[in-house]
Parts: C-alpha cells; sequence; structure tokens
C-alpha cells in the first residue's frame, strides 16, 4: 500500500514498502504542466528518495489521462541563464549510489 509522504503544489510523493518503490505524481491535470518552482522541488524528492533504503525504484507518473505537456516556458524565461545552469547542475544532478 503506497503511502503519501509529502505534498507540493503540483506534484506529491508516495511510497510503497511493499514493492521498495517511490513515485512523484505530477498533480496537475489536464496536461499537469511543470512549473518553474517544481524543478528544484522535485529534485529535492528525487534525492530524499534516492536515500530511503525502502525504495529500489523511482517511478514518474501523473494523475490523469495525459502524462506532461512540459514546463510552464514563461516561469524559465524570467530567469537567468547563470540561474537555469547553477539550479540544472546543483539540484537535477542525483549522486551515484553504488548497488
Amino acid at each position: 500500500m503506497a503511502i503519501v509522504i509529502k505534498e507540493f503544489d503540483g506534484f506529491r510523493v508516495e511510497v510503497n514498502n511493499e514493492d521498495n518503490r517511490g513515485d512523484i505524481i505530477l498533480s496537475r491535470p489536464p496536461l499537469n504542466v511543470i512549473q518553474y518552482s517544481q524543478r528544484i522541488q522535485m529534485a529535492e524528492a528525487m534525492k530524499d528518495l534516492d536515500k530511503n533504503e525502502n525504495v529500489r525504484v523511482i517511478i514518474l507518473r501523473a494523475d490523469g489521462k495525459n502524462f506532461s505537456s512540459g514546463g510552464n516556458i514563461e516561469g524559465f524565461l524570467k530567469e537567468t541563464p547563470e540561474t537555469l545552469t547553477t539550479v540544472s547542475y546543483t539540484h537535477l544532478t542525483l549522486p551515484t549510489t553504488p548497488y
């Protein structure tokens, strides 16, 4: 049975200990658009799931019949290239975990 670990604006994180699975579920139907601010939160959620010894796989999925139409371009255009590069490097790079 999946347990909701945390709810964010636009997505939630669930863990199913029986299946050793962590899910990040986009929850902004019908198109599940990803806001710029979500990128950092999603990256941190992935890092937290990666540290969870009960989680062997992380699934990214969505509510509704569509997965995602992608990112909200308007939010990305408001950021500087330096900020985008820093966020991508700092928050979207997962450490390599030896198995």
